[in-house]
């Protein structure tokens, strides 16, 4: 694996100068889990001003804590000096930072146990908070004491939660006690970092699980936005989500939220305009075919302007909402049905807007959009074929009827 060997390069390097450097945190996890390991943070002895001597390409993400990013192969590693922290007066970031020469003291000042273990360019692994032991178990717990690592870094809470919804792990009870009580802090995270976290977690592979640890963490009792949703987590928390899309997962979690708690949600988190209005539609869409769990239930008219991706977002949500299982044949079903109609969708219809302002010697208006769509209608439902002649023909007449 090219990321790991380059990995070892940077670590054998950096020993070769006289210091200790080890590959840290969510890789290590990672690697223990057998999951794949996505990027590399490196932990050294070195300063940076070190580092930043001894390696070609670097950029200095955070010196003041101790971060350079080395870019070694094409591959960006952040490379950090072993540091305490203290004093976090914004919940978020230390006050100060020491420079030590201890791994230990490092790998102290992290947040949970299974992400407190570095490994060297050997494999070998060094866990001295029992991260190891908290994997087997398939425990989320912090270092130390939950009340001291909430206070430096509130966001940490919303992290257990997002945490067990992409291992599968359960909160640790002392854990999930302090983010209880320790909940309010999360007002003052900046929505930036909670909207990252949350979307984390509906990507994960066993979100439902993390959902319901959201639930039981109180978070969204009384904290925005998460409080407008209450009903929606308890809802979705009961699906298995595999095999949703993101957009069609945040769909399932509002489907059951009234609409002006869903808007303040949506408002609430910092999500891009394009999302919002996915997700939006899937909505709309869901509110107008309720009870349709089979690509043959939705009329042909209404299929073609869903489109094919809209129209499997549908049964997909749902077959779940309604049957409680996700038939895995959903997508060749909508295909197959849009395949015995004569279009697929109103823009394949065979005339456009000047043709009809030909036949009919009419000025352009809203009229043309309105005639197009009643066509594309007549086409699919077998009124008229896909021809010009005939659709000529059919529109001269329904002119005369009208």
């Amino acid at each position: 694996m090219k990321l790991m060997r380059t990995a070892k390069r940077i670590l054998e390097k950096l020993e070769s100068h006289g210091y200790e450097a080890y590959m840290v945190g969510g890789c290590v996890r990672d690697f223990l889990l057998k999951l794949p390991v996505q990027d590399i943070d490196i932990c050294t002895s070195a300063r940076p001003e070190q580092v930043m001597n001894m390696f070609e390409r670097t950029v200095p993400t955070g010196l003041k804590h101790g971060t350079v990013t080395v870019v070694e192969a094409g591959i960006p590693f952040e490379v950090t000096t072993f540091r305490t922290e203290q004093g976090y007066s914004d919940y978020r970031r230390p006050d100060r930072v020491h420079f030590v020469d201890s791994l230990r003291q490092d790998l102290s000042r992290r947040d949970f146990t299974i992400n407190a273990m570095a490994m060297d360019r050997f494999g070998r692994i060094y866990d001295y908070f029992d991260g190891q032991r908290d994997l087997k178990r398939k425990v989320i717990r912090t270092v130390g004491e939950p009340e001291d690592r909430f206070e430096e870094d509130a966001l940490r809470m919303f992290r257990a939660v997002r945490f067990s919804g992409q291992l599968g792990f359960s909160v640790e009870p002392e854990v999930l006690n302090a983010i209880q009580n320790q909940r309010q802090l999360l007002e003052k995270v900046a929505r930036e970092r909670i909207t990252q976290e949350f979307q984390k977690l509906m990507q994960a592979p066993f979100v439902e699980h993390g959902l319901r640890t959201l639930i039981s963490s109180r978070i969204a009792t009384d904290i925005p936005p998460f409080c407008y949703i209450q009903e929606g987590l308890n809802e979705a928390s009961r699906y298995s989500m595999q095999g949703l899309t993101e957009p069609e997962r945040w769909a399932l979690l509002l489907c059951h939220v009234p609409g002006e708690h869903r808007m303040q949600f949506l408002r609430g988190l910092r999500l891009t305009k394009k999302f919002v209005k996915k997700v939006k539609r899937l909505l709309d869409i869901l509110d107008s075919y309720e009870s349709i769990v089979q690509a043959e239930q939705i009329p042909a008219y209404d299929l073609i302007c869903l489109g094919e991706e809209d129209a499997v977002s549908l049964l997909k949500l749902n077959q779940l909402r309604f049957t409680q299982s996700l038939d895995i044949n959903v997508e060749q079903q909508v295909k197959a049905v849009l395949k015995q109609l004569p279009i697929r969708h109103p823009q394949e219809l065979c005339v456009n807007g000047k043709d009809l302002q030909t036949f009919l010697n009419r000025p352009p208006g809203p009229w043309i959009q309105k005639a197009l769509n009643r066509l594309a209608k007549a086409v699919v439902e077998g009124k008229v074929a896909n021809d010009p002649e005939q659709i000529r023909a059919y529109v001269m007449e329904d002119e005369h009827d009208e």
